[in-house]
């Protein structure tokens, strides 16, 4: 005989032993389905429990579960083993410690495409004044020429896409936790900040380090910092003196190129900018430098192939150098301490 069961009723099959004619019921036991282990999100800051199931001995015991799904550049609290070969934590919360939640791969990519855009852009702007200009090697071809209007027209066309490409930029800064500190400077433009968070990522982390960094390795890394030489002089700098960084032959810079271009350029941009509050900073550094001699050669203030020699006093020119870069390590400091004030804010 054979019995009809509904879905999702347990049966019991009928089997013949064909032996003495006598029939047997063989129960066919339904596997049993397979417990799901749920392991648990952690965000940044968050505190954590969970729960896992222990198959030994056929109970189950509670005990904290690992950390899974850990957002890069972040570090927790290390767990330990039990005897029984149970990831345990000593009866404590898994902390996971902020890792670099001011940086944005959109905003970077944002940048990049504004960066790509322009240096097309600047590329062919090259070239059709090559065509048109009779200096230089031109070819002194009229705006009316076929093929300089066809690049006149490309580069238009060129110039269209990257007012396109800044403005997402821009609307992406001021999505980004930093952008109501940009808004509320007046001198720091958007694009400008986000090319540099762009090359920097998270003002506050030290990524080779894991670690928060200070604002000395901020400057340190934006090229801003001071180098000390010790031991013989080499000619262009005195022995002892601390001098900005400058690329030597056969010497690899420890800075990054690109943040401190991005740096000159915010800074520049405040001292065109009456109404920024470190238009003032501007002006106090350079009455510090206007009666600074040098400690050193400076290449800088002297006739090609003849720097200026220590106790001479320092050019017009030197000295905005030096105002605009103590702008620029200013800026970095504010950047660096709003930061530090988002870093540690409570997060849910």
């Amino acid at each position: 005989m054979i019995t009809q069961t509904t879905p999702g009723q347990s049966s019991t099959g009928i089997q013949t032993h064909c032996a003495g004619g006598l029939n047997q019921a063989a129960a066919s036991e339904a596997p049993a389905p397979m417990a799901s282990a749920l392991l648990p999100q952690i965000f940044p800051g968050q505190r954590t429990r969970g729960v896992q199931t222990n198959p030994a001995g056929g109970s189950n015991q509670q005990a904290v579960a690992r950390t899974h799904s850990v957002p890069t550049d972040t570090t927790s609290l290390p767990a330990q083993t039990s005897g029984d070969d149970h990831r345990v934590i000593d009866n404590q919360d898994a902390y996971v410690v902020p890792g670099p939640i001011l940086q944005s791969p959109i905003l970077g990519l944002a940048a990049e495409v504004v960066d790509d855009l322009e240096r097309v852009r600047k590329a062919n702007v090259e070239r059709l004044r090559s065509l048109t200009s009779i200096a230089d090697g031109g070819f002194g071809l009229t705006a009316e020429h076929p093929d300089v209007a066809r690049l006149a027209a490309l580069v238009d066309y060129l110039g269209g896409a990257e007012e396109v490409a800044v403005k997402s930029l821009q609307k992406v800064m001021r999505a980004h936790p930093l952008g109501a500190w940009c808004k509320a400077t007046a001198g720091i433009g958007e694009k400008q900040l986000a090319r540099l968070l762009a090359v920097i990522g998270d003002p506050y982390w030290n990524p080779p380090k894991r670690r928060p960094r200070t604002v000395s390795e901020l400057w340190a890394y934006c090229g801003l910092h001071v180098v000390h030489f010790e031991g013989k002089c080499d000619g262009q700098y005195a022995a002892g003196a601390g001098v900005a960084p400058a690329h030597r032959k056969g010497v690899q810079g420890d800075w990054n190129d690109r943040a401190r271009m991005r740096c000159w350029l915010i800074a520049t941009q405040i001292v065109k900018t009456p109404t920024s509050p470190y238009r003032s900073v501007y002006d106090e550094a350079r009455a510090k430098y206007a009666d600074m001699l040098h400690v050193h050669p400076c290449a800088r203030c002297g006739p090609k192939g003849e720097p200026a020699q220590p106790g001479t006093p320092i050019s017009a020119g030197h000295q905005h150098a030096r105002a605009v870069r103590f702008v620029a390590k200013r800026v970095l400091r504010d950047l660096w301490r709003e930061s530090a004030r988002l870093h540690e804010q409570p997060r849910a």
